[in-house]
């Protein structure tokens, strides 16, 4: 790991960092639009995972006083997160994706909610653009939806307490992060942004949606389709490594199917393998459903063989 352009005067009040893994062109315009915030508190740190385009040579030269880390195989957003992290010198901390588009003005937003509200731990929202609308992904108790969003009427979007938050827009306190010991490594990718804002919320803190602190999510289609096998498996090692046995054995299993109706029927479109099936001959339904099954079955049969390592991880520190 080599960390470059870590040198700080005076301490930001915000560290934004970012991990990002061959998207040269897509961290360039995140950074972009962030060096168009209104309030300028903060330092960048982005961590380079591996990367074999010139994600590092790029970042260097347009946007140099970003602090880089770098690693020379991909150690997982979780553990590029954790990373950056450590050498953060602020009292707050902005997770996005290389992906996240945000706006002017929404940092100054963020803070100041933070700054009125001690009891949020967790503060965001994950903005998506389909087919010429906007919705906002919201992820409560008992299922996970798209809401359409009306930009003339916010009033339904007013720190919204959930479940979980992505982690392409995730806005908490640095103290907090060192509380619950960081993003669980073990994850590698998927569903450790939601196990961070599960341990928060049982420290005491609310984990808050609100259309102040939403950012547009401009991910990559192509990249979207699901590992139905790693994402069943990671929420249910995190329902029962957060929400105990019963939860993670008997609750999640039926959430995930429940979650997975909804999708199927969605009207809103992503080009996951579950919204192809809106569109699809009866073969290939047939395909994708078994597919959708046999993971869940798999990451099942994982979490049972993985029974006593995931209850004794619940006190592993990754900071």
């Amino acid at each position: 790991m080599v960390i470059l352009g870590s040198n700080q005067e005076n301490m930001p009040k915000v560290s934004i960092i970012i991990p990002t893994y061959n998207r040269r062109e897509i961290i360039t315009s995140c950074l972009t639009h962030i060096d168009a915030l209104i309030c300028k508190d903060f330092d960048v740190i982005v961590i380079d995972d591996g990367s074999k385009d010139d994600t590092t040579e790029t970042i260097r030269s347009l946007f140099p006083t970003t602090t880089l880390i770098i690693n020379d195989t991909p150690k997982g957003p979780a553990a590029a997160r954790n990373q950056g992290i450590k050498i953060a010198q602020s009292n707050y901390i902005w997770f996005l994706d290389s992906d996240s588009v945000v706006s002017p003005e929404c940092l100054s937003q963020m803070i100041k909610l933070m700054d009125e509200n001690p009891q949020i731990g967790c503060l965001g929202g994950e903005l998506l653009l389909e087919n010429g609308m906007e919705y906002v992904r919201i992820d409560s108790e008992n299922e996970s939806y798209k809401m359409p969003v009306d930009r003339a009427n916010f009033t339904n979007l007013k720190l919204v307490k959930v479940r979980t938050l992505a982690s392409c827009n995730l806005f908490t306190r640095k103290e907090l992060l060192y509380k619950i010991g960081g993003f669980d490594e073990e994850y590698f990718y998927i569903a450790e942004d939601a196990d961070l804002c599960k341990r928060t919320h049982k420290l005491g803190f609310d984990i808050i949606c609100d259309h102040r602190a939403m950012v547009l999510h401009e991910y990559r289609k192509e990249q979207r389709k699901s590992n139905f096998f790693r994402l069943y498996k990671n929420e249910i090692r995190s329902a029962i490594k957060n929400d105990g046995s019963i939860k993670g054995l008997l609750y999640e299993p039926l959430r995930i199917i429940k979650n997975s109706l909804i999708a199927a029927r969605s009207v809103s479109l992503e080009n996951t393998e579950i919204r192809i099936m809106k569109n699809s001959n009866s073969s290939n339904k047939i395909q994708i459903a078994a597919k959708v099954c046999i993971s869940l079955i798999s990451a099942y049969i994982w979490n049972i063989a993985n029974y006593f390592k995931t209850l004794n991880s619940r006190n592993t520190r990754y900071i």
